[in-house]
């Protein structure tokens, strides 16, 4: 019997590294392609990401920092988060006076913004609501959340320095900031709500560089955006940084565009 024990977990170790090696293999083979047809666009886009309360947060002045982008740096492209907490600090009254003023002056400079809007939007704690919203249901928070959405986008759909909507910030990263459960069904009314008000923008949807597929936003949006985040920080372990290198996203990006029309853009 002992014998017979010995011999069956030989037989599954080797199958078990018979069936590693197979898809070690499998996916060499798919890298080596996608590697081999791999050329680097020569059309990129260089932009970043401007957000209003970070620039306070370093004790900046933020008007300062976003003209002094474009006119020294020369950045013509933004991602600009819109946060709730600063446009509706009381239900119903909305303010877009900060807003406005970043429209009008990239504008001027001939600049394209992609405004990112809902709840959630990038910069920590990711979700940014009012304070009064704590006090309502799930339900009405979602009328609340609908209400932003219609009342940013019928404000700023004439502006043509806005190319296209960014709904949400990084939705399936569940187990990251402070933020209620993902409520993939009210998401996808989100999504169907503004292309309703704004059929001819197209619409992004962001995942996680490292810990996403990719597949869920595209199947959602028009336009995916790629967050890469080379350092990260954990409250467990401190900082570090994620084991792979551009290749990881080269061969990610050409295995992704093999089955999908979206155009990315990494963040």
């Amino acid at each position: 019997m002992k014998k017979k024990s010995i011999i069956k977990t030989i037989e599954r170790f080797v199958l078990e590294l018979f069936l590693i090696t197979s898809a070690i293999a499998i996916f060499l083979l798919i890298a080596t392609v996608t590697w081999n047809s791999y050329s680097p666009r020569h059309n990129q886009a260089w932009g970043a990401t401007f957000s209003i309360p970070y620039a306070h947060y370093l004790g900046l002045d933020w008007k300062n920092v976003f003209t002094n982008s474009m006119d020294d740096l020369g950045i013509r492209l933004f991602r600009i988060p819109v946060y709730w907490n600063t446009v509706e600090r009381q239900q119903g009254t909305y303010d877009w006076t900060a807003y406005d003023w970043i429209v009008d002056e990239a504008e001027k400079r001939n600049a394209s913004l992609v405004f990112v809007i809902g709840n959630r939007v990038p910069r920590w704690p990711e979700c940014h609501p009012p304070e009064w919203v704590a006090r309502l249901s799930d339900t009405k928070r979602n009328k609340a959340i609908e209400s932003l959405l219609r009342e940013t986008v019928l404000h700023f759909k004439e502006k043509q320095t806005i190319i296209r909507w960014q709904v949400e910030n990084e939705p399936f990263l569940k187990f990251f900031g402070e933020c209620p459960p993902l409520d993939e069904a009210f998401f996808k009314q989100e999504i169907a709500l503004v292309r309703s008000l704004d059929p001819v923008r197209k619409i992004q949807v962001t995942e996680s560089g490292e810990l996403s597929s990719w597949l869920r936003g595209a199947q959602i949006g028009d336009v995916l955006g790629i967050s890469v985040y080379r350092t990260v920080y954990n409250s467990l372990v401190g900082f570090g940084e994620y084991p792979f290198g551009e290749t990881f996203y080269q061969i990610h990006c050409q295995c992704f565009l093999k089955i999908s029309q979206n155009e990315i853009f990494l963040l």
